[in-house]
């Protein structure tokens, strides 16, 4: 069952200290609602596996390259896929803007990447919000890179993000309108 609350449940957190700026996105609080579809396609990767391993049970290992390619690839797809599941569901950030540096960093539990970006290297900052309102976020751009902060915001997050960091860069802030 759909926890509406909880997707409604703010995840941004705004703090304005002294001519610096703290970020934090916190997690997705409709964890259980993502979990379904992870233990299915856990199940369809088994299954599929089950398929490819067979014939090299049974077979000579030379004729079975075409399947160990194949299962190889599978297997990559897979781990590719619950890496962006996990970060999906259990990534937070924090975003730190001071001393004309912004600071960026991601964590999934216990891996953890960090960005620095000078501010003056920033050309954009940008509230990107669709019409269905599922892929709210925030955009900027750097070194001709476009770099997205916090997926599956609110749309009033994203924009009073995206207004955050603009005034804290010093960029000019532009916002999708919604399509009508």
């Amino acid at each position: 069952m759909m926890n509406v609350r909880a997707m409604l449940t703010r995840r941004v957190t705004i703090i304005h200290n002294h001519g610096s700026l703290l970020v934090k996105i916190a997690p997705r609080h409709d964890r259980k609602s993502l979990m379904l579809p992870a233990l299915f396609a856990t199940a369809w990767f088994i299954f599929i596996s089950s398929i490819f391993i067979k014939p090299l049970l049974r077979g000579p290992w030379p004729d079975a390259g075409f399947y160990i390619l194949v299962f190889a690839g599978l297997c990559m797809v897979a781990c590719a896929a619950i890496l962006l599941g996990l970060c999906w569901i259990f990534g937070r950030e924090e975003i730190a803007v001071d001393n004309g540096v912004m600071r960026w960093m991601h964590q999934v539990w216990w891996w953890t990447s960090k960005t620095e970006f000078p501010n003056n290297e920033i050309s954009k900052v940008e509230a990107v919000t669709p019409w269905h309102g599922f892929e709210n976020r925030v955009e900027f751009v750097t070194n001709g890179h476009r770099y997205k902060i916090g997926s599956r915001l609110l749309r009033d997050e994203a924009v009073e993000l995206a207004q955050a960091l603009s005034d804290a860069i010093g960029t000019q802030r532009r916002t999708h309108p919604p399509a009508t």
